[in-house]
């Protein structure tokens, strides 16, 4: 993410460690700090060239001349895809309060960027022939990454992997990506409070994702972090989504988890995508923003649409 502000306001004032604060705060739910944003910070004099082009930008602007206290949001400002936040006023203590009363808004217009970028990178190289199998035997449709698979379909379940390598100090090391989606009847509200999301998935984890020897399998890290849920809108409905740890029972393996629970159109069952990153010599965040970003591009209609991806 590109921030424009001056060099004073970005090294040397509340300003500064306000933005710095809410951008490179720790992203929630991973197992070691990692910050939300990479940050390249630049002046307006500057702001030219690649820079300019960047998908994500945030500049501070106005003057005594133009004191208008407002957050404005510009959609392919300078380039295709790109959002672009431009918060104004010529006092920069009612700038820093702007940030703080809009920080949830900021935060979750750049997630959608990031989110929207990987929906349309999968909806161009993702493998057909499992997204047909998914539309055709589960009823509902997902845009899958490129090197995604169907390790298992089965009535009202279905598990979907991604398995890759990647080399760190001259040596190979496994990447594993998942998501496990299940439908169960829906029988009241009570089905989306946190205890019994958790319940849901730790059964059908239990019986659907083992471990790489006998008796291990995945489950849900509750004492050493407590998951994190928050009620949103998605397609038009409610949902909740929850963030967290996952560890391998009776083996040493864990790694940060992000589900979506919600209801089907019809209203009979709720659906359940737990999606799970296991990549123990690197930073995570980026590997869980693509899971994420499959999960929520999740639609039940026979093809998938146009649409994006809703936080």
């Amino acid at each position: 993410m590109v921030v424009v502000c001056s060099d004073p306001e970005w090294m040397n004032s509340d300003l500064g460690l306000v933005l710095k604060r809410i951008l490179q705060g720790d992203q929630a739910g991973l197992p070691q700090s990692e910050a939300r944003f990479r940050l390249i910070h630049t002046t307006s004099k500057n702001f030219q060239s690649v820079l300019k082009t960047h998908r994500s930008v945030i500049m501070i602007s106005g003057s005594a001349q133009n004191p208008i206290e407002q957050i404005l949001v510009e959609k392919n400002k300078f380039a295709k895809g790109q959002l672009l936040i431009n918060i104004q006023g010529d006092k920069r203590t009612e700038i820093i309060q702007i940030l703080n009363e809009n920080e949830d808004y900021i935060l979750k217009l750049f997630s959608e960027v990031e989110l929207n970028r990987l929906y349309l990178r999968n909806k161009r190289f993702g493998p057909k022939g499992e997204l047909k199998k998914l539309e055709s035997e589960q009823n509902f449709s997902m845009a899958l990454q490129e090197a995604a698979f169907l390790e298992k379909n089965e009535e009202n379940l279905v598990w979907i992997r991604s398995e890759r390598e990647r080399i760190k100090d001259g040596f190979q090391h496994q990447i594993s990506q998942g998501i496990l989606v299940q439908r169960v009847p829906y029988l009241d509200r009570t089905d989306f409070l946190p205890k019994n999301i958790l319940k849901a998935n730790l059964k059908a984890m239990k019986e659907h994702l083992p471990g790489p020897q006998e008796g291990s399998y995945m489950s849900i890290d509750t004492v050493n972090f407590k998951p994190q849920s928050r009620e949103l809108t998605f397609k038009g409905g409610y949902a909740v989504e929850m963030r967290g740890l996952w560890r391998m029972e009776n083996h040493f393996m864990g790694g940060p988890f992000v589900s979506l629970s919600v209801l089907d159109p019809d209203g009979d069952n709720i659906i359940h995508a737990f999606g799970y990153v296991f990549a123990p010599n690197f930073n995570k965040r980026e590997y869980l923003r693509e899971v994420e970003a499959m999960i929520k591009s999740l639609t039940w209609e026979k093809s998938t649409s146009s649409q994006t991806a809703e936080n």
